[in-house]
């Protein structure tokens, strides 16, 4: 038997002590896909094949191996490790590696909105909470087939976690709400929203900082259609820009919590 057939063997089996040798003498097969013997149209690597089939040590120890940002073939989807881990419920490692590799993976990131896609598909209540309120993905985003995780969670008939999505999408439209015609204004005591019009173009726009989680929103209003798409960022991603002073004065004059975080914002306002 070939070395190849010998690490998917020993991935299948579980025995690490195999796996090791194995990559120990041949550390280019870590990252390198191989067809599935049974369908010539599917790709998979070593750790796609784990997150499939192996126990966490043997995930953990392939992943230390692995270039984490590589996105070579995997069911002929080019799908990233996150995304494997998420198609496979293995939520801890999907976790773990966004926050590891946030420079890799950002919030607003591809890889970001297709987990998004993937957890709602699967009904994964927990992994779509803790991407939208922990790592604050956009919930509007559309993945690769140009659907929402709206969309994706109601084609799949997972109705709690779409009454989910909706209230998501429900409050961020409440909060646009309380934002003036025109001008700065406080939302609550961490939160100031700017909002100026470009009526001759025919949008709106809206910013809203929200200090006490880091973000910020910018809305874009169609007035011709009346539809709203709202963009978000965090104030990590979106440090070292000339509206962050503007922002906190504007909270300070507006009667504000000062004590609010200081990193931020957006470009280009």
């Amino acid at each position: 038997m070939s070395v190849v057939p010998k690490l998917y063997k020993a991935i299948a089996k579980n025995d690490l002590p195999t796996i090791k040798a194995i990559l120990a003498q041949h550390p280019e097969l870590v990252d390198r896909s191989r067809y599935d013997g049974f369908a010539l149209n599917l790709r998979f690597r070593p750790l796609d094949r784990a997150l499939a089939t192996a126990n966490d040590d043997i995930v953990q120890y392939l992943a230390e191996k692995v270039d984490m940002g590589a996105a070579l073939p995997y069911e002929a989807k080019g799908q990233s490790y996150v995304e494997v881990a998420a198609e496979h419920g293995r939520d801890a490692f999907a976790k773990e590696w966004l926050t590891n590799y946030s420079g890799i993976w950002p919030a607003q990131s591809a890889v970001c909105n297709k987990t998004l896609s993937i957890a709602a598909r699967n009904g994964n209540m927990e992994l779509a909470r803790w991407l939208i309120e922990q790592q604050l993905v956009d919930v509007n985003a559309a993945n690769t087939r140009g659907i929402s995780a709206l969309g994706e969670a109601q084609a799949s008939g997972n109705a709690e976690l779409a009454d989910y999505l909706t209230a998501v999408l429900r409050d961020q439209k409440t909060t646009a709400a309380t934002a003036p015609a025109v001008g700065w204004s406080l939302i609550d005591s961490q939160t100031v929203a700017y909002q100026r019009s470009q009526d001759g173009a025919g949008y709106r726009l809206t910013d809203i900082f929200n200090f006490a989680q880091g973000t910020c929103v910018t809305l874009y209003r169609n007035l011709e259609t009346d539809v709203e798409t709202p963009v978000q960022n965090t104030f990590a991603t979106l440090a070292g820009t000339s509206a962050l002073a503007e922002a906190q004065a504007q909270l300070q004059r507006l009667g504000g919590d000062t004590a609010a975080p200081t990193t931020v914002i957006r470009k280009g306002l």
